[in-house]
């Protein structure tokens, strides 16, 4: 029996690897200490991955991921295994885009962005010489270090996980607009190389009625197209070209076309497409801020995955991607950092399939308490994320060191026009009064009229529970309740104020 000391972790390899006869001739031995035995069930299927042996292998079912999509396309999925990704990912528009929930008011995303949490990015891209390596120093001489910098270099890393994930044959379309799509653009040859950009796709709309009076009004976005290779696949699409005068030509060899407007061929689609976008009244209206038509998203599988092929979507936020791949017959892959876009898209492809869990993985979300402190234990910020936004209209401080004791933000609806502000605070381990003081203090600093203490029921004393009705009541509910993670799974929520709308 070997000492314990000697026991070391076992490299465990995606799930279609094939060992070599020196690996077989290994002699292997499984993790035994309880953190090691935890990860093992908290990942399933890797307890430390080999980077360099990872495999071509298809999903055995469709996937939705919770979590950054650079740990998540690192860790899961294997090189050379995704036929299209489609991205959406924020635009760097120094914006704050809320979300609704029924009457709660969330904030999906925050687009703003700073150098020195960008510095790493950065580097780890010049660290390694090549063409993208001379891109990011070229975009430092002209954009400085600064919020661009840092959008940049946030997209970059991204975006070289992209590249290595998808196949030979696949492509990828990158979603932008005229703000940063001209870096974007060289970001994308120096990954993908100049040769294998095919499209610059524009996306018009209509929308409100602005009247700007130095620019034109911005009604169009961007999609650039890159391909891995020359191999790429596509489909070609066609369109209505109406007639002059809507009249017949009659030319030789040329079959016309007639509707109710009039005469028409059917050409080659361009490269600019009039697709509605998602109104307030649109059927389609999921409550994101920058949800996209499923139309565009027809168009682009359509154009570029083989039927049975996989669609990957690293910036899923509501889900349309998802849902029109799973209404065209394509295995997914999805994955979002806020948890309340992953409810939100629970929802809706549930609409489609009969048994949810039953035909996706949704990994990373917990689905029980033990779950839950498994997730504490192994990751205490993904944990923080997770349990800051249990509560509907909740979602997590971008901000996880020096927060203020502030782990997430929310608005509440209790009347026609009239909003209340929400903020959190997690605890995954030790608890006592002094934390609800504390946080009382630091609700009352940002001007919150309630907060949301979550814990573990383990970890609730008396003196916490007496702390908490201490801070008073706003309206008819205390200013500061205690939810834990128990309550949170057996369908209990925190009391709102009765003229909650």
């Amino acid at each position: 029996m070997k000492d314990e000391s000697e026991i070391r972790e076992v490299k465990v390899k995606p799930r279609d690897y094939q060992p070599n006869e020196a690996e077989l001739e290994e002699e292997i031995y499984i993790p035994t200490t309880p953190e090691k035995l935890a990860r093992a069930a908290l990942q399933q299927v890797k307890i430390v991955e080999d980077k360099q042996a990872r495999t071509l292998y298809p999903p055995p079912s469709n996937r939705l991921y919770f979590g950054d999509c650079l740990d998540i396309l690192r860790e899961e999925v294997a090189s050379e295994s995704v036929d299209l990704i489609y991205l959406d990912p924020p635009f760097n528009s120094k914006r704050l885009y809320n979300a609704f929930i029924g009457n709660a008011q969330w904030v999906a995303f925050d687009d703003t962005w700073r150098w020195s949490e960008a510095i790493d990015d950065f580097h780890n891209i010049v660290s390694k010489p090549g063409p993208l390596a001379n891109t990011m120093e070229g975009l430092r001489m002209i954009h400085g270090e600064g919020p661009n910098l840092a959008y940049l270099s946030y997209m970059a890393n991204r975006l070289v996980e992209c590249h290595r994930v998808l196949k030979s044959t696949g492509s990828i379309y990158l979603h932008c607009d005229p703000t940063m799509s001209h870096s974007l653009k060289l970001i994308l040859d120096g990954i993908f190389g100049q040769k294998n950009f095919i499209n610059e796709i524009v996306w018009c709309y209509k929308s409100g009625g602005a009247n700007p009076k130095r620019f034109f009004s911005k009604k169009h976005d961007l999609i650039l197209w890159s391909s891995k290779s020359n191999k790429y696949i596509f489909n070609p699409q066609t369109e209505k070209s109406y007639n002059r005068e809507l009249k017949p030509y009659r030319f030789k060899g040329v079959k016309e076309y007639r509707d109710k407007i009039g005469w028409y061929t059917l050409v080659g689609m361009k490269d600019y497409w009039n697709i509605d976008m998602v109104g307030r009244t649109s059927k389609e209206r999921v409550g994101y801020p920058t949800q996209k038509p499923l139309a565009l998203l027809d168009r682009i599988i359509k154009a570029s995955c083989p039927p049975n092929g996989i669609v990957l979507d690293p910036f899923c936020g509501c889900g349309t991607t998802i849902e029109a791949a799973q209404i065209l017959g394509r295995k997914w892959i999805g994955i979002d950092v806020c948890v309340n876009a992953c409810k939100v898209i629970e929802k809706r492809i549930s609409n489609h399939i009969n048994n949810f869990y039953g035909e996706v993985e949704f990994i990373g979300l917990p689905k029980t308490a033990n779950d839950a402190k498994t997730l504490a234990n192994l990751d205490a910020f993904k944990f923080e994320r997770w349990a800051a936004s249990l509560v509907d209209g909740m979602e997590a401080n971008k901000k996880q060191r020096g927060d203020g004791g502030i782990d997430g933000y929310g608005r509440l609806a209790i009347d026609k026009g009239k909003f209340i502000d929400l903020v959190s605070q997690v605890k995954g381990g030790h608890t006592n009064p002094g934390h609800i003081q504390a946080f009382n203090g630091a609700r009352q600093q940002v001007g919150a009229e309630l907060g949301i203490f979550t814990c573990f029921d383990e970890k609730v004393t008396q003196g916490m529970r007496d702390t908490a009705a201490s801070t008073g009541r706003f309206m008819d509910v205390p200013k500061v309740q205690i939810y834990t993670v128990e309550d949170y799974f057996i369908g209990k929520t925190p009391q709102m104020p009765s003229h909650f709308v």
